[in-house]
């Protein structure tokens, strides 16, 4: 035979209490992701905000690029790719460089300065010049 036991008033508080805090979490969490869903943001971080309002993409503003005042264009600043390399490393510097090329200075054409602690090796010119067609300079 089995006894059930009337639950005393406090257990049945702590329970309703309970199911009162769950209910409100659940409610806070379902709110959240409906939110969600719309791209609705109740609080924003400094990045967002920073993203939104402060940050110029310079591929949409060609403003960056160009001065209306003088009407030049103003895409290039005075500079070098400055290289700090051994010849042993010339296998990951290429594909190093191979990005770089592609994605940055073949528009822009900085010149390349490499510096090591020894000579360049005859193969390590050769090579580093072939994948640009920037200016390469060599020193220690």
């Amino acid at each position: 035979m089995v006894i059930i036991k009337k639950p005393s008033k406090k257990s049945l508080y702590f329970q309703y209490v309970f199911l009162i805090a769950l209910t409100i979490i659940s409610s806070v969490v379902s709110f959240a992701f409906f939110l969600s869903l719309f791209d609705i943001t109740l609080f924003k971080s400094n990045r967002q905000l920073f993203f939104e309002k402060e940050y110029i993409n310079p591929a949409k503003d060609r403003s960056l690029f160009y001065n209306a005042e003088s009407g030049k264009n103003i895409t290039r600043e005075n500079g070098a790719i400055v290289v700090l390399v051994r010849n042993e490393e010339l296998h990951d510097l290429l594909s190093s460089m191979r990005q770089f090329e592609d994605r940055f200075n073949k528009k822009f054409q900085y010149p390349y300065v490499f510096l090591n602690d020894k000579d360049f090796t005859k193969e390590f010119i050769r090579a580093t010049s072939a994948i640009t067609t920037a200016e390469t300079k060599y020193g220690m």
